[in-house]
């Protein structure tokens, strides 16, 4: 192992691939370009524009549109500097980086400006190209590590990686995970300090950086290098053990065991997968392919050590932890699979001469990562735009209703869930609101408007069950037939008593039709009031909608 240390320090030296020999140099059709990128800079400078390149294309999705899902729990409940707030868990894990990068972000730009978030993921993930580029470049040819880096940064079947700033959790300690593994290779006390930072950093972004930890302790203990083991891993590792110890939750559960076996393959097989865009069944054919070659040749597995076991610990974990959930294909685990199975690929093959045909056969895969996943690309951004632009203009009904909405009001628990009225609206208060626009919300799709309208009844609490006995039709009450539709203004009371059926209530102000599901039910003979509070909105006119199989009495 000495030995490939050596033989990879040499080659960062002279900046040419180990791999390329006579025999790989000379590929047809590749030979003048391997040969401009033989320069010390060349090969950098390429990746730099690509990089850029795809950094444009990525952030022109503009996805997602405003804080989504796990972000509103930093927004809601991680805005101050307490140290509470930096060590508490989030989903079971120590979420100190990701806290403070979002503290920072919330002093710079507020919860106004959420481009520099969207940016912010965006740089972390091609940190983890390039990281992938760099580690590749080290161990094969200059051209398949650009193939490689590519790849990942196109990786569309990793979309909640690439587009969710909340993902940072996940790409920072992959990218310092690589990092630190390639400082282990030089071999110096100051690079295994570095490394040691590395993995403390990732260890504080999340559950990934102890697979990441764990990766390094696998290549050291086959290494047989305990000494720097203690060196590299024991900060990191004492870190970790004191949070648990002191705030960490049991998130696992035996129950899981049993679903662990196929759970791990699955998981691994998604990554496979994922590198083409196919599903699961293509991926475990991948994989069981790539499992028969290194059963033949274990041995080459040994200096992959670091990522191999950095796979292995990961999927154990996440399917101890997670297995229950039933999502081993989830875009997160595809996007950490997928990385982890190209450095295992890389590091098995390093130092072997190339054989004739690798370098066109890798830019084909290469071109076939990338046109299979420009599909997932824009499919996982346009779903993350419309679930986030839904967000805001629901955001706006609960500002609407700032005046008399309860604080534990939940607008939406699918899209934004545990976000409540109460500490939203303090957050707004502190950092300015991320919410749409009443002319946005007005110019919406009508699904939207709804939707909005939805929220609206349930942050204005406009259903009152009762209704006054001595009321008799009158001058000031009217039977009404089954559909029928009565226009309230904010500020009036609308008395419905329910005959010999239940009546279902439908309520709209800014859509122009009603919502399948009825807002509210009256058990036959029952009765309740509808009391409109003004709000915020731009109108105050409310239409409602009573269906019945029996006649309804309405009193004003």
């Amino acid at each position: 192992m000495v030995a490939d240390r050596s033989t990879l320090r040499d080659n960062e030296t002279t900046d040419r691939p180990v791999a390329a020999t006579p025999s790989g140099a000379g590929v047809a059709g590749v030979a003048g370009l391997s040969g401009l990128l033989g320069r010390r800079w060349a090969p950098w400078a390429c990746w730099g524009v690509v990089a850029l390149v795809v950094l444009v294309l990525l952030d022109r999705e503009g996805a997602p549109t405003t804080f989504f899902y796990d972000e509103w729990g930093f927004v809601q409940h991680r805005r101050g500097w307490s140290p509470n707030g930096f060590v508490q868990p989030h989903a079971g894990h120590l979420v100190a980086i990701p806290v403070l990068i979002y503290r920072v972000g919330f002093e710079l730009f507020g919860l106004t400006h959420y481009r520099p978030f969207r940016v912010m993921v965006l740089l972390s993930h091609l940190a983890v190209a390039t990281a992938v580029f760099a580690y590749v470049k080290q161990r094969t040819h200059v051209l398949l590590a650009g193939c490689a880096g590519l790849a990942i940064a196109m990786l569309g079947s990793g979309w909640q990686n690439i587009y969710f700033p909340f993902s940072v959790s996940h790409t920072l300690p992959v990218a310092l995970g690589i990092a630190a593994w390639m400082l282990l290779d030089r071999d110096t006390r100051r690079a295994d300090h570095l490394a040691a930072g590395a993995h403390l950093v990732a260890v504080l972004s999340s559950g990934l950086g102890i697979s990441m930890l764990i990766g390094s302790g696998v290549k050291l203990a086959v290494q047989r290098e305990w000494g720097r083991a203690v060196r590299v891993l024991s900060p990191a590792a004492a870190a970790f053990v004191i949070w648990q110890l002191a705030y960490g939750k049991p998130a696992g559960t035996v129950d899981n065991l049993p679903r662990m076996p196929r759970y791990m393959v699955d998981m691994v097989a998604g990554g496979a997968g994922g590198l083409f865009a196919r599903d699961l069944l293509w991926g475990r054919l991948l994989l069981g392919v790539l499992v028969g070659l290194a059963a033949m040749r274990w041995r080459v597995l040994l200096p992959a050590a670091a990522p191999l076991g950095c796979l292995l610990g990961d999927v154990l974990l996440v399917a101890y932890n997670r297995a229950q959930f039933g999502d081993p294909t989830a875009s997160r685990y595809a996007y950490e699979m997928a990385v982890l199975l190209l450095l295992v690929l890389a590091a098995a093959t390093a130092g072997r001469p190339l054989r004739r045909g690798a370098l066109p056969a890798g830019l084909v895969l290469c071109a076939l990562s990338i046109w299979g996943n420009w599909a997932l690309l824009h499919r996982g951004a346009l779903g993350l735009r419309i679930d986030s632009t839904i967000s805001a203009h629901e955001l706006r009904a609960v500002e609407w209703a700032a005046g008399v909405v309860a604080p534990e009001f939940e607008p939406d628990h699918q899209r934004m869930p545990f976000l409540y009225a109460g500490t939203y609206l303090a957050a707004v208060h502190e950092l300015g609101s991320p919410a749409t626009t009443d002319a946005a919300v007005l110019a919406a799709p009508e699904a939207t408007r709804q939707l909005v309208d939805q929220v609206s009844l349930g942050a204005l609490g406009v259903f009152t069950e009762g209704f006054p006995t001595a009321v008799e039709p009158g001058d000031d009450c009217s039977a009404v037939d089954s559909g029928d539709e009565a226009v309230v203004q904010a500020g009036e009371v609308l008395w419905v008593r329910a005959g010999t059926a239940p009546v279902e209530v439908r309520a709209r102000r800014l859509a122009d039709g009603y919502v399948a599901a009825p807002a509210h039910i009256v058990d036959a003979g029952a009765g309740f009031a509808l009391s409109v509070p003004v709000d915020g909105a731009p109108t105050q006119t409310w239409s409602v909608q009573l269906t019945s199989a029996a006649a309804v009495l309405v009193c004003r």
